[in-house]
């Protein structure tokens, strides 16, 4: 009787339903762990290409790790320190932004009124608004030089999977025979994912510097740190670009108040996102990653959740990982043609 009543569709389907709530609850404690793993993860399948073009040059395996674990090892103390730096200035300058805001909000209102238009507490509305913007901006910011400052954690993760790598088609001609087909399509799909990831961080990459010196040619304050969000929020399409403007433009109009700055901040970044997201984005990688904006949201609310600002950035990188595999196993390709636009 009781087997019977286990092997009913709904218990088995409450059943699933629990054990997935339980696993999402288990990831998000330990949250704190999971987070520089998963990025270790995306860092080494970034960089594997790398270690493998040393060794083909020559280099033994372990001086190969040794030289890109000690590129990572810069990459990331200065992105630390480069994050730490700019939110140290910025959080000393709070007070007296918010003044200069309030100041130039008050301005708007008064020249709306002397227009006609009614009194309608504008000011306070998109001073709350900005604020919001700027809470999660800096959350983020914050998170990623917080990870980014466990440079050693990191870069331990990313050299264990790299030696791991090195191995891995071995272990799979011994485990599967020389004739099986195993190895090659895990080594299709890998390097599709690697694709993905190395042509998605050079156009963030481009885009995080074009925020950068423009930004500045404008004489926007903190350029930098506005091209790092940029470079970040760009592995997030369709919201990312949204949420990498809001702060810079939210500075422009304090430093300048309403006026041609604000306006060339914000046509700046709709130029940026257009000519990368838009035109070179789909002539360099085509329809092979095209995910549904849906996916997109329901990913950065998941991931967001679970992991925190990481997350939000780890989640189209993963969900396309996911899409990568799926397409590439034929069983499995229903999965990539929901995840896809189209």
């Amino acid at each position: 009787m009781r087997s019977t009543v286990i092997q009913t569709p709904a218990v088995r389907t409450a059943i699933v339903a629990l054990g997935v709530i339980a696993v999402l609850f288990a990831v998000r404690a330990a949250a704190d762990i999971l987070a520089p793993f998963l990025l270790a993860i995306v860092i080494a399948v970034l960089v594997q290409s790398t270690v493998s073009w040393l060794r083909g040059r020559g280099l033994p395996t372990w001086t190969a790790l040794v030289v890109v674990g000690g590129m990572l090892a810069v990459v990331l103390v200065g992105l630390a320190l480069l994050i730490d730096t700019g939110l140290d200035n910025l959080s000393a300058e709070l007070p007296r932004l918010r003044q200069a805001m309030a100041a130039q909000l008050e301005t708007v209102e008064a020249g709306l009124a002397s227009l006609g238009f009614p009194q309608i507490q504008a000011g306070a509305r998109l001073q709350q608004a900005a604020n919001a913007s700027g809470s999660i901006a800096t959350s983020l910011l914050e998170e990623i030089g917080s990870i980014a400052s466990s440079v050693l954690l990191v870069v331990f993760y990313v050299l264990f999977l790299l030696l791991e790598s090195t191995v891995l088609p071995s272990k799979l001609e011994t485990a599967f025979g020389a004739a099986s087909p195993v190895s090659e399509r895990l080594g299709r799909i890998l390097a599709s994912v690697q694709s993905y990831l190395v042509v998605q961080t050079a156009l963030s990459a481009l885009v995080g510097a074009l925020v950068t010196v423009t930004l500045w040619l404008i004489g926007v304050d903190y350029a930098l740190l506005w091209g790092v969000l940029a470079f970040l929020l760009n592995y997030v399409p369709n919201f990312g670009p949204i949420l990498a403007a809001i702060p810079a433009v939210v500075m422009a109009f304090i430093q300048f108040g309403p006026g041609t700055q604000v306006l060339l901040t914000i046509l700046a970044y709709v130029a940026i996102f257009i000519v990368v997201g838009s035109l070179l984005y789909p002539r360099v990688m085509g329809s092979r990653v095209g995910l549904s904006p849906l996916v997109v949201l329901v990913a950065m609310i998941l991931w967001g959740w679970l992991l925190g600002p990481v997350g939000l950035i780890l989640s189209v990188p993963l969900v396309a990982a996911v899409k990568i595999v799926a397409d590439a196993y034929a069983p499995a390709r229903w999965l990539a043609i929901l995840l896809g636009n189209a």
